[in-house]
């Protein structure tokens, strides 16, 4: 399984990641960040399979996946 790190305060909260993860495995943060928006998290519970699409997704680069 593949592990994401994401840059929360970097976010901008455009939900692209979210929408193109074919497994659902991220969602949006309850909390603000320091941007004052809502930033992608991992949902609890789920493994990542690596597929990389929230990486490719991202246009801020905010997120890394290592496996």
């Amino acid at each position: 399984m593949a592990e994401v790190t994401i840059k929360k305060d970097k976010c901008k909260g455009c939900q692209l990641c979210l929408i193109h993860c074919p497994a659902g495995h991220l969602v949006l943060s309850s909390k603000l960040n320091k941007r004052g928006v809502k930033s992608v998290e991992i949902k609890p519970g789920t493994k990542c399979s690596g597929c990389t699409f929230c990486f490719l997704m991202c246009p801020d680069a905010c997120i890394a996946i290592s496996k």
